[in-house]
């Protein structure tokens, strides 16, 4: 029994493996541009692996949203007035509650199978420390990764990345003068 819970856990993920999206894929890919949309409406990386142009389809309250089993096919987008329910993966109305926006949130939302989630902060920006796989690393405000901010998960509890950000946000100012010293701390990154 335990062989057999070890064989199906490992093909589990040797599956999930397969769909991931190389990260050069989109270097290698040549995308049509969708002709027509009927019912729906071009959105740019809707389509495989986040690479091309789509035409996906508005969803109505109730209806499946989220991800398909296909890698990089959205299913659709929830119609003006509704989201979708990430417990139930059906549009459901938004009571006219204000939908959190921001750059990070609208990364996570493209619905494609394989790619990085990453965590937002309340507001839908990008939280300073983002994990994949067992590494994690600071990223800046916009979500692209410091070079040089990165260490495994289990010595991350106290990574908060804000000496690194500070530091590339200093930078980004032209300004001379201030010395961070953020390598010596290397492990908590303050």
């Amino acid at each position: 029994m335990v062989v057999l819970k070890f064989l199906l856990a490992y093909i589990t993920v040797a599956s999930a493996t397969a769909l991931v999206c190389p990260e050069d894929i989109c270097w290698r890919m040549f995308c049509a541009a969708p002709s027509e949309c009927v019912g729906g409406r071009i959105v740019p990386g809707a389509g495989y692996c986040g690479c091309c142009p789509a035409c996906v389809p508005n969803l109505k309250e109730g209806d499946a949203c989220g991800l398909t089993f296909l890698v990089g096919s959205v299913r659709g987008t929830c119609e003006d007035g509704t989201m979708c329910d990430t417990k139930t993966l059906k549009c459901v109305s938004n009571n006219n509650k204000r939908a959190v926006t921001g750059k990070c949130v609208e990364k996570n939302n493209n619905g494609l199978i394989g790619a990085q989630t990453f965590k937002c902060k309340p507001d839908g920006s990008f939280a300073p420390v983002q994990c994949q796989g067992s590494v994690c690393y600071c990223v800046d405000d916009e979500g692209t990764q410091l070079p040089g901010y990165s260490q495994t998960i289990d010595q991350t509890a106290s990574m908060n990345c804000r000496c690194a950000r500070d530091e590339k946000n200093y930078s980004k100012t032209g300004l001379l003068g201030k010395m961070f010293n953020c390598q010596d701390n290397v492990k908590l990154f303050l």
